[in-house]
């Protein structure tokens, strides 16, 4: 029987401390991609087109870029519109699955609240998904370790639900499917603004409407979510 590995990208958007009005959610994404599904000719595609707009392939970190800053201060609206948009078109290509969950740092008492419901809803989410998961004989999480409770959680959660888990710490540039889990945070407070406040001038220079975003966007990326069949 050929073995099967699954390999699961994570990333997150926010921080874990206190509720402020700057990172009032925290959200995080899981990535999920069957490794028998080669994904080489996506790769090579999106970085020849990063080659062409900025002259070598690097990692796409989509919150400085829809915000204009840190490397993508210079950038136009049409070129930052440009290396969302080819990202965006990887991801939907590859067979991946994704998962995100997101919460609202206002409705909990405490950072260590906050922490104990991420560990339940993702341990509930696994545990919903068995049947899924259960096909593989293998797992790798790949996380830059940016949040340690969230290392943590997925060790320890891991090590119960899967037999061979191994964890790997990860470079961005390394991994285009990691700069998608990224995307994916990115997107879902995207859809957070839209439903409760109004977007910045950056942000509508990406995204132009809100009708646009669901339409563009939003929706088709929904297609990707695993769920519960």
């Amino acid at each position: 029987m050929k073995k099967r590995r699954l390999s699961v990208f994570i990333d997150e958007s926010g921080d874990l401390g206190e509720y402020n009005k700057v990172t009032e959610f925290y959200v995080v994404s899981f990535v999920f991609h069957d490794q028998n599904n080669s994904i080489n000719g996506q790769i090579e595609k999106l970085d020849n087109a990063l080659t062409k707009i900025v002259g070598s392939s690097f990692a796409i970190h989509t919150e400085p870029l829809v915000r204009r800053e840190e490397m993508f201060e210079n950038m136009n609206p049409d070129e930052r519109r440009t290396l969302f948009t080819k990202l965006f078109f990887f991801t939907t290509s590859c067979t991946i699955s994704y998962k995100t969950f997101v919460f609202n740092k206002k409705h909990f008492k405490s950072p260590d609240t906050l922490i104990k419901h991420i560990t339940r809803d993702i341990y509930d989410y696994f545990i919903s998904m068995t049947s899924y998961f259960e096909k593989y004989n293998e797992v790798v999480v790949y996380y830059d370790n940016g949040q340690l409770p969230i290392k943590y959680t997925i060790q320890t959660l891991f090590s119960l639900l899967f037999k061979n888990f191994e964890m790997r710490k990860v470079l961005p540039v390394d991994y285009k499917l990691f700069q998608s889990a990224d995307m994916l945070c990115t997107m879902y407070l995207i859809n957070e603004k839209f439903k409760n406040h109004p977007i910045s001038k950056s942000e509508k220079y990406i995204f132009s409407s809100k009708r646009d975003f669901y339409r563009q966007f939003f929706n088709p990326i929904l297609e990707l979510e695993l769920k519960k069949k």
